[in-house]
């Protein structure tokens, strides 16, 4: 009886290690998309603080608003392109 506990305990342990494997494979898979993404949405931001700042210049100066609208881009932009470095870092770790 001891020793189908054990047989069960190490089926276990090998169906976990499995499991631990394939969870890092796709781990793996995953990251390098996930970079992916996080520079698309920064250089989203940077397009929007662009036309932000060309309509300003376009159309001049409306209101206080709208500098802090601009001021609000520029720091999403910086998020998500520290965001994006930080992916990256992440994609190469889970390659290697």
């Amino acid at each position: 009886m001891a020793l189908a506990m054990v047989d069960a305990s190490l089926a276990e342990i090998h169906s976990l290690r499995e499991q631990l494997a394939a969870a890092r494979e796709v781990a793996a898979e995953v990251a390098p998309i996930k970079a992916i993404n996080a520079d698309l949405e920064a250089r989203n931001a940077l397009l929007e603080l662009q036309n932000e700042k060309m309509r300003r210049a376009l159309y001049g100066q409306r209101s206080e608003r709208s500098r802090q609208l601009i001021d609000q881009m520029e720091l999403t932009f910086e998020e998500c392109e520290a965001a994006a470095s930080e992916d990256e870092v992440s994609a190469a770790l889970a390659a290697a």
